[in-house]
């Protein structure tokens, strides 16, 4: 008998021993983890923003050189003949409207303003995304009739893609603006998918899956592979860079599921498009 409880206490610090190793080594694999992301959204960050600083920095050199050289144009106007009235005016109005590659001051003005509004467009969408939103609301949200104004709003987008919506009367328990910014995040990268190839086609679909609401958007565009299906929720991830995407907005829909408690999930096959679907609790 005292041998087996010997073995028993044996066992049981052993065991103890294992789980405190193994606590260890997880707070350590989530600090890593940690930094890791905090290392990624700065990197992302600073690449974010330093395209549209920089472009802000040498159009402001191009305003202040123009602004000079046109001080110095109108210098002596006063005293100035016709003739060279005349010709002093369409210098300056060549200044003032010549294109941004020869450095004129109104297309200088007009690139500092986008590059301006570049970064406040990124950093709204970092305050969105690191902000945890305390006031969520779960009430009942009509998916069919959110599917259907999502379809309404990006009807720019949309213009050229075949739109198939499948939309079952069911009622979600969540935050209907977040699940409104979700669809129109989701619906607006399919569009673009989509376009990629020949005859776009984009399906908005609403059902019930057991205690859940499922909203679903798919597209027949070229499809994720594996390699980035695993980095596609990451802020500051993204594939169409060089057409403007901050790489914010599939990170901030994952952030909004959380928030309510609900999941986002990606399918996607190469060659066969990609499929979004929210998960919902039911509302009953």
């Amino acid at each position: 008998v005292a041998e087996e409880v010997l073995g028993l206490v044996t066992s049981a610090l052993d065991s103890r021993n294992a789980k405190v190793q193994v606590a260890h080594l997880s707070r350590k694999l989530n600090l890593q983890e940690h930094l890791a992301s905090i290392g990624r959204m700065s990197a992302g960050l600073s690449h974010e923003l330093g395209g549209p600083l920089g472009a802000a920095a040498l159009n402001m050199e191009v305003i202040r050189a123009q602004f000079l050289q046109m001080t110095q144009l109108l210098e002596g106007i006063a005293s100035a003949s016709p003739a060279e009235l005349q010709e002093r005016v369409a210098q300056v109005r060549l200044h003032l409207k010549a294109p941004s590659q020869f450095g004129g001051l109104d297309a200088a003005l007009n690139d500092t303003v986008e590059a301006h509004e570049r970064m406040k467009t990124v950093l709204h969408m970092m305050r969105g995304l690191i902000r945890r939103v305390r006031d969520v609301r779960s009430e009942r949200v009509d998916l069919k009739r959110l599917i259907e104004d999502t379809q309404h709003v990006l009807a720019g987008e949309l213009d050229g893609v075949e739109v198939e919506v499948i939309a079952d009367p069911e009622c979600a328990l969540a935050d209907e603006t977040l699940v409104g910014q979700i669809l129109l995040n989701l619906t607006t990268n399919a569009a673009h998918a989509a376009k990629l190839l020949p005859s776009p086609r984009v399906r908005l679909h609403s059902y019930r899956s057991g205690e859940f609401v499922v909203a679903s958007v798919r597209d027949n565009g070229p499809g994720i592979t594996s390699e980035l299906q695993e980095k596609i929720f990451e802020p500051f991830f993204t594939t169409r860079r060089t057409e403007g995407g901050t790489g914010l907005g599939l990170a901030m829909c994952r952030e909004y599921a959380l928030q309510m408690g609900a999941e986002l999930s990606l399918w996607s096959v190469p060659g066969r498009g990609s499929c979004f679907r929210l998960f919902l609790p039911r509302f009953s």
